[in-house]
């Protein structure tokens, strides 16, 4: 494997991780196998909590947003003063 550019043998490597399995580094240029080490680590980011937590706040983001557009044309303001983004909510 050591043989092959650093950047093919990467390129399987994260295959392998990411497909489950061990990949072998014996014959891993030291790069490679110490690039690994760290994605290996990186294999189970984001985590279902990131997710969770992102939906949430784009969640309570677009219901504050709909709420101002609905607050903005109940006051009677002119549609043109509301801001662009809002007025196709």
């Amino acid at each position: 494997m050591a043989e092959r550019p650093i950047n093919d043998q990467l390129d399987d490597l994260v295959t392998e991780i990411l497909a489950g399995e061990r990949p072998d580094l014996s014959k891993a240029d030291p790069l490679v196998a110490q690039l690994s080490e760290v994605a290996t680590e990186l294999r189970g980011l984001p985590s279902t909590f990131f997710f969770q937590e992102l939906k949430e706040r784009l969640t309570r983001s677009n219901e504050m947003n709909r709420s101002l557009f609905i607050d903005c044309c109940r006051s009677r303001r002119i549609v043109k003063e509301c801001p662009i983004r809002f007025r196709r909510l």
